[in-house]
């Protein structure tokens, strides 16, 4: 049944955190279990708008990839919707890329 698969995967993913990197003794189960699921799930891109070689910018992203899908279109409209691009440059977008957590804070991302 549905209902009894969601208890698998609680098994699987617990103990793909006890094989991870994030679990350590220095901090609380609890601690490293959310940096742990932050890292999974949150991922960073670069939404680029482009103008003309001279005009351009990017704009920082961060999702939630249990939330929202990450297809191109998907984090443009996240993006419009959370107040980080205008429609009317999302009509440039030249490109749409994944990035590391450094190169989203590089970006001015918080």
């Amino acid at each position: 049944m549905e209902y009894d698969l969601q208890y698998e995967k609680l098994a699987q993913r617990y103990l793909g955190f006890t094989q991870s990197k994030f679990d350590v003794d220095t901090k609380g189960e609890y601690e490293c279990m959310i940096e742990y699921l932050e890292d999974k799930y949150i991922k960073y891109f670069d939404v680029h708008v482009f103008y003309s070689r001279t005009d351009g910018f990017s704009v920082p992203v961060k999702i939630n990839t249990s939330e929202v899908d990450t297809d191109d279109d998907a984090v443009i409209e996240y993006a419009i919707a959370t107040n980080k691009l205008d429609r009317a440059d999302a009509e440039h977008v030249s490109y749409v890329q994944e990035v590391e957590l450094y190169d989203y804070v590089g970006m001015g991302g918080k």
